[in-house]
């Protein structure tokens, strides 16, 4: 018979499931509201470039999860459930555990892979605006439906569906779905993660008796840590994107053919990275100061790639003159390009900056740039140049060593 343990209310659960508090289980917190999850946990770095935080579903359906590495393999992080978080809490107790909501929902994206009607439908959506060209986040999806109904309507469904420029799919806006099976074009779900199909990408739970009904080995090396009876390993989402466009995303998990049993998705704290963008700093060849002297010394723009975004192709980066800056183009220093290309292969590049004498006395002067492929989340990537007068100082010869990094 379907799910006749999850038939019971949510009301009912505190009395049929043990104490959680010693058992090393993962620890769930609803303290927080959806702007504090968003802005504080999700987002990696101190760039919080996302606007228009909502959630979506029940507030029981989301919270912070913690203490859970040794079961997850993700510490900490925010917890989407269509049932109530609190029941992820080991020890697993129930082969149905099932917060019932009886809230028969609808989704513009989750419907596009419900094998049946929608139940329960929670997660979070918001805006942001990337730094770099791929957005990337960590993540767990997790069951009660896992393993009794692989290959079965009762198919609960989640997804992250982004929309903005340059994305063009099957969802609503145009979103794509970036919760994907690693190196396919399968979303992820019960029945493509599984005892059978991509197992690899499983981590059993069940309790014996769902073990035997499997015909799979009963394996409880997680029972007591979380009460779902299946989940994934942690699986990254990525996504190409244009910088400093906006984009939206929806992060939504449903109930599908009725409202029992429940499934979550772990949300990596800190993973939602928005990337980044090149740095430019200022160098003096032999010195460890940004000053250089006319006649004596030479500076230099050194443009740096992001981290971690490799340098298999050229980037192109723009820059301005910063209109506060004191040196003068083409008296104090000799015109600037206003672009530089990083070839492929190469981390950096150096733009020289050949420094003029105007034989006149004015003291320290500034010459700053400022790139133009940062968003409205930084004040601004730009390297200041110190121009000063030589003042009789002795003229002294110098090797020209750029420190690059």
């Amino acid at each position: 018979m379907r799910k006749l343990v999850g038939l019971a209310v949510v009301g009912i659960w505190g009395t049929l499931l043990p104490a959680q508090s010693s058992n090393g289980s993962i620890e769930i917190s609803r303290e927080f509201g959806v702007e504090q999850l968003v802005r504080e946990f999700f987002i990696k770095g101190e760039c919080k470039n996302v606007y228009n935080i909502r959630a979506i579903g029940r507030a029981e359906s989301l919270g912070f999860f913690g203490n859970g590495g040794s079961v997850l393999a993700i510490d900490d992080g925010i917890i989407l459930s269509s049932g109530d978080v609190e029941l992820a809490k080991g020890p697993n107790a129930s082969v149905e555990t099932s917060a019932a909501f009886n809230d028969s929902s609808t989704d513009p994206d989750l419907s596009l892979l419900a094998t049946s009607g929608l139940f329960d439908v929670a997660g979070i959506e918001f805006d942001f605006i990337p730094l770099g060209e791929e957005v990337t986040f960590r993540y767990v999806f997790a069951s009660e439906e896992y393993c009794e109904f692989v290959n079965t309507i009762f198919n609960d469904v989640f997804g992250f569906f982004v929309s903005g420029p340059g994305i063009d799919g099957p969802y609503a806006d145009g979103a794509i779905n970036v919760a994907l099976v690693p190196n396919t074009d399968l979303e992820v779900s019960i029945n493509t993660v599984n005892h059978q199909f991509n197992a690899e990408s499983y981590i059993k739970n069940e309790l014996l008796e769902d073990a035997l009904q499997c015909g799979i080995t009963f394996a409880p090396n997680y029972l007591e840590q979380i009460e779902y009876d299946g989940f994934t390993v942690p699986l990254t989402a990525r996504f190409a994107v244009e910088p400093c466009q906006t984009y939206h995303i929806r992060l939504v998990v449903g109930d599908v053919g009725d409202d029992q049993l429940d499934s979550g998705v772990f949300l990596k704290s800190q993973s939602f990275d928005l990337g980044e963008t090149p740095t430019v700093r200022a160098v003096v060849a032999d010195s460890d100061e940004a000053l250089v002297f006319e006649d004596c010394t030479t500076g230099a723009f050194v443009f740096k790639r992001p981290a971690g975004g490799g340098n298999t192709t050229d980037l192109t980066i723009d820059f301005t003159l910063d209109p506060a800056s004191t040196a003068t183009e083409g008296l104090d220093f000799a015109p600037l390009p206003r672009r530089v290309v990083i070839p492929a292969g190469a981390n950096t590049v150096t733009l020289p900056v050949e420094i003029l004498s105007d034989n006149l006395d004015e003291g320290v002067e500034t010459l700053s740039i400022e790139l133009l492929t940062v968003c409205d989340c930084l004040e601004g990537n730009r390297a200041t140049l110190r121009i000063s007068d030589l003042n009789g100082a002795e003229t002294v010869v110098r090797t020209e060593s750029w420190v690059t990094d």
